[in-house]
């Protein structure tokens, strides 16, 4: 009977264990916070508020790279020039949130010695370089 019981929680759990598992891979925080909830509300309510904080912030950025969007890429690009190697982090985050297009028509702005800092810093944010991570053709 006991073996039964502890089967019957196995299966519970593996069960659970694989919803998580499609919960995380969808991205789908509101069934996360439905998990945790579940198994530990205060970590759940943790959770829930690490999601909202990442939320705003995401929304607060998408604010602040709408403005650059905007702009022509050459006064954009001049502006991060001013901002300097000082501002990299800056930098990098506003580039890696801007449309692609866009971020590579400041890039194309820059002055090559510094978009090649630039460039030097997004390579290392997108692991591009590293050992394994680019396939030649």
């Amino acid at each position: 009977m006991k073996k039964i019981k502890l089967q019957s929680q196995k299966d519970s759990l593996q069960k659970d264990y694989d919803k998580l598992s499609q919960v995380i891979a969808a991205g789908d925080t509101t069934e996360y916070k439905n998990y945790f909830k579940k198994i530990n509300p205060q970590k759940a309510q943790e959770l829930y508020e690490s999601i909202m904080k990442e939320e705003k912030a995401s929304a607060d950025v998408k604010k602040y790279c709408a403005i650059y969007e905007k702009m022509d890429a050459s006064a954009v690009a001049g502006i991060m020039e001013q901002m300097g190697s000082s501002k990299m982090a800056l930098l990098i985050d506003t580039m890696k949130n801007l449309k692609k297009d866009t971020a590579g028509a400041i890039l194309a702005e820059m002055k090559p010695e510094f978009a090649a800092k630039v460039s030097e810093q997004l390579a290392k944010e997108y692991n591009v370089g590293v050992s394994g991570t680019i396939q030649k053709k």
